[in-house]
């Protein structure tokens, strides 16, 4: 099979000034032991939580997840609102059924 080759990184000479040293998360990897291999998906995380701590949008984002322009919480009242509705359809389909039995017989 074809390994992933680690440890066979191409390194320039003299690119000790040119890198800023880790910050962060970075940091704290690179404390515990040395480089590590972070996802995407981690970084990420990461990135958009210091976001939200440095701009203080954390607040702003809550209100809007449970406002009443939020997405899930319209979602979750249309779901109601046709519950409702097919429940109040189903009493009306099974009234007629019964007044037509009646008059049937």
């Amino acid at each position: 099979g074809s390994g992933s080759g680690s440890g066979s990184g191409h390194q320039k000479g003299g690119e000790t000034q040119s890198k800023p040293k880790p910050a962060g998360i970075d940091a704290v990897l690179s404390k515990i032991n040395g480089p590590q291999k972070i996802t995407t998906i981690d970084k990420t995380n990461v990135d958009w939580e210091n976001f939200k701590d440095k701009t203080g949008m954390e607040e702003e984002l809550k209100k809007k997840a449970e406002g009443k322009d939020a997405y899930l919480v319209k979602k979750d009242f249309l779901n109601r609102v046709d519950a409702r509705k097919f429940e109040q359809e189903k009493t009306e389909r099974e009234r007629k059924r019964a007044s037509a039995a009646a008059t049937s017989k």
